[in-house]
C-alpha cells in the first residue's frame, strides 16, 4: 500500500506561508505606500528563501541552493516563487491594514500607540 503525502505537505506549506504573512503583518504593519510595502515584503520573502536554501533540511537533502539536485532550476524556481509571494503579501497587507496599523510591533509593545477614543 502506498500513501501519497503530497496533499499533506502542500497543506503544511500553505499554513507556513500564512504564518509568515501574519508575522510580517504583525511585526512591520502598514507601510507608507504600496511600493514600500512590496519592497519590504520581498525582502522578507528573500530572507526566508536564504534560510530555506541554506538551512536544514533543504541544504542537507539537495545541497546548498540545490547544488546537488537541479542546482540552477531549483534555485530560480524557488527564488521567483518567493518574490511572487512577497509581492502578493505586500499588496494584501497594505490593502487590508488600516492607518491605525501603521506602527510596527516594538512601539505597540511599548504602548506608544494612541488609545482609541471612548464614546460617552
Amino acid at each position: 500500500m502506498t500513501t501519497n503525502h503530497y496533499p499533506v505537505g502542500l497543506f503544511i506549506h500553505y499554513l507556513n506561508g500564512a504564518n509568515v504573512g501574519l508575522f510580517y503583518a504583525f511585526v512591520w504593519g502598514k507601510r507608507r505606500s504600496y511600493a514600500t510595502a512590496v519592497a519590504w515584503a520581498i525582502l522578507w520573502a528573500l530572507v526566508l528563501e536564504l534560510g530555506m536554501m541554506t538551512g536544514p533540511p533543504m541544504a542537507k537533502i539537495v545541497g546548498l541552493f540545490g547544488y546537488n539536485f537541479a542546482w540552477l532550476q531549483l534555485f530560480i524556481l524557488t527564488f521567483v516563487a518567493h518574490i511572487i509571494f512577497g509581492v502578493t503579501l505586500g499588496l494584501l497587507v497594505q490593502y487590508f491594514l488600516t492607518e491605525d496599523d501603521r506602527s510596527w510591533l516594538i512601539p505597540f509593545i511599548r504602548g506608544h500607540r494612541a488609545a482609541p477614543e471612548m464614546a460617552p
